[in-house]
């Protein structure tokens, strides 16, 4: 490559780098933006329907969490920080949980906001916290139980003041799911199928092989 073309690469690179900069930034700064153009400026992690307006589409995002109506504007109720893990509460509809990081970098353990999505406030750090919870669910059958993946699977039976880790995680590892019938039931996504622990992901732990918890 010539002296002439790599600096053509450079200043296209630089280019496209300073867009998505000046995107994030928008995305950060504005408080409504119509859900076509959200999916381009922020990287989207959870969606939910809002139970308590079932016409409303609440979005998690790297840049806070939105409601989107049938306007198709999505307007941020939060503060600006990154929400990765992200699940309802499954009886309680004012009641959300989440996990990731506060604008300013780290980590938020398992957060929790009783007012829609408005105010957050730590519950717990998580075992080996403060964790980042990428994949969270709660069970529909008892929701004092909630598993997170951080370190290995963990796992909460008091509404997530208290965390343990109950066995290994499956590998490439895209989502989790609680049964609804079954609080020690837990789904596991996978890039190679659908995995599924019935002893809360603990067989792992207690196997002298340390086998995995999960099968299919």
């Amino acid at each position: 490559m010539t002296k002439r073309n790599r600096f053509g690469v450079t200043a296209v690179v630089a280019g496209l780098a300073l867009s998505g900069a000046v995107a994030i930034g928008l995305v950060a700064q504005a408080e409504s933006v119509p859900v076509s153009e959200l999916r381009e400026q922020t990287h989207i992690h959870g969606l939910a329907v809002d139970r308590q307006d079932p016409q409303s589409l609440l979005i998690a995002t790297h840049h806070g969490l939105f409601r989107s109506g049938p306007d198709g504007k999505a307007e941020r109720v939060s503060v600006v920080q990154d929400f990765m893990g992200f699940t309802p509460h499954p009886s309680d509809p004012g009641t959300l949980y989440a996990s990731g990081h506060p604008a300013d970098g780290g980590n938020l353990g398992f957060i929790a906001s009783t007012d829609g999505g408005a105010t957050w406030e730590q519950v717990s750090p998580g075992e080996g916290g403060p964790v980042d919870f990428h994949q969270m669910t709660v069970s529909p059958a008892d929701p004092m139980v909630v598993y997170g993946a951080f370190g290995g699977l963990q796992v909460s039976r008091d509404g997530g003041k208290t965390w343990s880790v109950a066995g290994p995680l499956p590998e490439r590892l895209i989502d989790l799911a609680a049964s609804a019938q079954d609080a020690d039931t837990v789904y596991a996504a996978t890039e190679s199928g659908l995995l599924v622990s019935k002893d809360a992901g603990a067989r792992g732990r207690r196997s002298k092989a340390l086998r995995s918890a999960w099968s299919r």
